[in-house]
C-alpha cells in the first residue's frame, strides 16, 4: 500500500468518523520504519518527473528533508489527490511571502485565508487558482480539509461551514444525556489544539523531528 493509501486507511477508523486524519498520524506514517516508505514514495515521484533517469539517493534525501521540514501537510494533501509527484516541482518553486520576499512554497500556504503563521488556517480556492497549484486547485482545496487546521484557544477564526471538519476523535459510541440534549464525548486529535496546559501523546514511538509547529505537547 502506498502512502496515500495508508493515509486514507487511517481516515476510515471509527474515531475519525471517516472525515479526517490528524497531523500527528501523518507524522507517524512519514517517520515509520525510519522513513523508508516516505523515501520510496519520493523516489517514485522523482522518477515520474524524470523518467529517463533513476532518482539518486542524494536527490531523494534532499526531497525528504524538504518535506519533513517545510511541507508535511502539503505532501499529504498531494498524496490524497493522487498527485504526489508535484512535490518535486514545488520543492524548487519560489513564491512571494507576506513580507514580499521570495520563499520556497511549503506548509505556510495554509495560512492564506488570514495569517500565515502556522496551520491554523487554510488555502482559499482563489489563492490556489493563482498559485503553482492552479492545475489541481479544486481537488487540493477539498482535500486539505481532510487534515483539519490547528485550533487555538485564544484565536477565533472563521471557516467555511460546508468544508470545515472539527478535528474531534469520538470517544464514546453511545450519546450521553445532557440538560439540553444528547452529548457525545470527544477529544481534540493530537496536534490540533494550541492551548495553555493542553498535553497530547504524539505517538507510541519516538519521532526524531520537531513537531512544535503542529502543537504537540
Amino acid at each position: 500500500m502506498d502512502l496515500g493509501g495508508e493515509i486514507r486507511k487511517e481516515m476510515t477508523k471509527p474515531e475519525f468518523g471517516g472525515k479526517f486524519v490528524p497531523i500527528a498520524t501523518i507524522m507517524r506514517i512519514f517517520y515509520s520504519n525510519n522513513s523508508r516508505e516516505l523515501r520510496r514514495s519520493l523516489g517514485k515521484d522523482l522518477n515520474k518527473i524524470d523518467s529517463g533517469n533513476q532518482s539518486t539517493e542524494e536527490a531523494i534525501a534532499k526531497l525528504e528533508s524538504y518535506v519533513k521540514s517545510k511541507a508535511v501537510k502539503l505532501y499529504a494533501v498531494l498524496l490524497l489527490i493522487g498527485a504526489p509527484e508535484l512535490i518535486v516541482e514545488l520543492s524548487q518553486t519560489m513564491i512571494k511571502s507576506d513580507d514580499d520576499t521570495d520563499q520556497t512554497i511549503g506548509d505556510w500556504i495554509f495560512g492564506q485565508s488570514d495569517e500565515r503563521t502556522d496551520l491554523g488556517s487554510y488555502c482559499t480556492l482563489e489563492y490556489l487558482e493563482s498559485s503553482p497549484l492552479k492545475h489541481v486547485a479544486p481537488s487540493f482545496y477539498d482535500a486539505q480539509w481532510r487534515i483539519p487546521p490547528v485550533l487555538h484557544a485564544e484565536i477565533h477564526r472563521n471557516y467555511p461551514p460546508r468544508d470545515f471538519h472539527f478535528p474531534f476523535e469520538y470517544k464514546s459510541k453511545v450519546p450521553k444525556g445532557g440538560s439540553n440534549g444528547s452529548l457525545l464525548e470527544v477529544k481534540v486529535a493530537d496536534g490540533h489544539l494550541k492551548a495553555p496546559g493542553y498535553k497530547t501523546v504524539c505517538a507510541p514511538l519516538p519521532l526524531p523531528c520537531d513537531l512544535s509547529p503542529y502543537a504537540l505537547g
